[in-house]
């Protein structure tokens, strides 16, 4: 990302899918996991900026997670983003207090 310059989609897509962690962690608690890496396969480039993720997978032992998402844009899926993480409790991020959030996830 450069100040003054038009992302291109490749990183459009990979800037959401970092949210792939997000999407896959939110519990009702709120996250409680590090994200510690982050996979993403396009099958194509999306078509415009507008990209949309779906959590696909969460899975978790040992303190270890893993989570997939599928990538869309307006034309349909196109990529997946997946991320190993680590749990860490001590540093929940719990959203419930922020009316905002909430709003805009319901």
């Amino acid at each position: 990302m450069v100040e003054g310059a038009s992302n291109s989609p490749l990183v459009n897509a990979v800037y959401a899918a970092e949210g792939t962690s997000l999407v896959t962690n939110l519990g009702t608690a709120g996250i409680g996991y590090i994200n510690g890496d982050l996979t993403v396969a396009l099958a194509r480039l999306p078509v415009d900026e507008w990209i949309y993720l779906q959590a696909d997978s969460h899975w978790t032992a040992d303190g270890i997670s893993t989570g997939s998402a599928t990538l869309y844009d307006r034309v349909g899926a196109f990529g997946t983003g997946v991320v190993t993480a680590v749990s860490n409790p001590a540093a929940q991020i719990d959203f419930s207090a922020d009316a905002t959030f909430v709003a805009e996830i319901m």
